[in-house]
């Protein structure tokens, strides 16, 4: 399958796809708050922070759909395969697995233009074309190196986040309001969510662990979005 597969028993990605519905609301919150801040200050930092969270919204949406289906599709039944074929879904596996690699990237890179301070647009479209090339080779070979290429996946996200968790926490000792120390904990939470992937393989506690903290994260940065 890739990046978005099925982890433990059925009570656990039943749980997991409920946690990853919710994260996708906020996260679409997030974005649709941040849009309308863009709207009435037009700072493109918060127009790159709505387009970050957006993906991520829409990706954990799709998980969220997708988790379900491939359940059905594990516990036997033909319904899914009758309607479309095997290779069908297995190209259909690939192709989600390719934007769940871009959205997740290129939303963190973004995010990373937003609190540096780059606007530079060929920057930007630099950035999203490696991205893709990134993307589209994990999803060709990772059936050959599934362990290999999850770990990368989860260690590039874990770096790009600790340059955000950086940049908030230099803002935090600057401001050192209630604001920019939700932020800084946001991140730092979604940064401990990749890096509870990264063991995730030694138990399906850190799995689940992972997506709480990646909840948590998103909750943070709504509180503030709202204020």
């Amino acid at each position: 399958m890739g990046l978005i597969e099925l982890r433990g028993p059925i009570w656990f990605y039943k749980l997991d796809t409920l946690i990853q519905f919710f994260g996708a609301i906020v996260a679409l919150l997030i974005s649709y708050y941040t849009y309308k801040a863009y709207k009435l200050s037009s700072k493109k930092s918060h127009l790159y922070f709505s387009i970050a969270f957006a993906l991520l919204g829409l990706n954990l949406l799709i998980y969220s759909i997708v988790l379900p289906a491939w359940m059905v599709v594990y516990a036997g039944s033909g319904f899914i395969v009758d309607i479309f074929s095997l290779p069908v879904l297995l190209l259909a596996s690939k192709i989600l697995n390719i934007l769940y690699v871009f959205s997740y990237l290129f939303a963190y890179s973004l995010l990373i233009f937003v609190y540096s301070k780059i606007e530079r647009k060929s920057m930007m479209a630099i950035v999203a074309f490696l991205t893709l090339v990134v993307s589209v080779y994990s999803s060709i070979i990772y059936s050959s190196y599934s362990t290999q290429i999850f770990m990368a996946f989860n260690i590039i996200s874990l770096v790009l986040l600790s340059l955000i968790v950086f940049f908030t926490y230099d803002n935090y000792t600057l401001k050192k309001n209630k604001s920019s120390l939700l932020v800084l904990s946001a991140f730092i939470l979604i940064a401990a969510s990749h890096l509870l992937m990264v063991f995730e393989s030694l138990s399906n506690a850190f799995f689940l662990s992972a997506h709480i903290a990646q909840l948590l994260g998103y909750i943070s940065l709504l509180i503030v979005t709202r204020a």
